[in-house]
């Protein structure tokens, strides 16, 4: 027995094969191609260089957005304070609506203070991607040898991802 394997248009999966111009491609030629890609960008030096110049910009911007983000997230939590102590003047005994808004301030603190923790996880993988982009060069451009020495099985795994592979015996 031998196995085929093939990527198919997440399209075709969810909504039958008629909405994609293609059913399925063999999952060989579409990896040898991506590979293909990779040693092109590694070998051209000016390639390279404007891939890492994009990679840079599209950091960049995510950054900023998320620096942009970080800013109104902290706006929110002085509008959430402000409103946590107007609150707190008013609590009395018995007072089951202030008890609630309470509790809901408190939660939509939680959910910002949740958000402000993953902006700064983000802000710091961009940073620390900016700072590989020499790193990147030299990946690139040693991706050959590197590739050459996995096997079969290890190819295929770095190239499949699940909800794109169908096995077909």
């Amino acid at each position: 027995r031998r196995l085929y394997r093939y990527y198919v248009c997440s399209n075709a999966k969810k909504h039958r094969s008629r909405s994609c111009p293609s059913r399925s491609i063999p999952a060989e030629e579409l990896e040898q191609f991506v590979v293909q890609q990779i040693r092109k960008i590694g070998s051209d030096e000016q390639l390279l260089a404007k891939t890492i110049e994009q990679a840079g910009r599209q950091s960049k911007k995510a950054s900023a957005e998320l620096k942009s983000e970080q800013r109104q997230l902290q706006r929110q939590f002085e509008e959430c304070n402000a409103e946590l102590i107007a609150l707190a003047s008013q609590v009395v005994p018995g007072n089951g609506q202030v008890t609630a808004q309470l509790a809901a301030l408190q939660e939509r603190i939680s959910a910002l203070e949740h958000r402000a923790a993953e902006v700064r996880d983000e802000l710091d993988v961009l940073s620390r991607r900016t700072q590989a982009a020499h790193e990147m060069a030299q990946a690139l451009t040693e991706f050959d040898p590197v590739w050459s020495m996995l096997t079969n099985r290890e190819k295929i795994r770095i190239n499949q991802t699940p909800d794109e592979v169908i096995n077909r015996l």
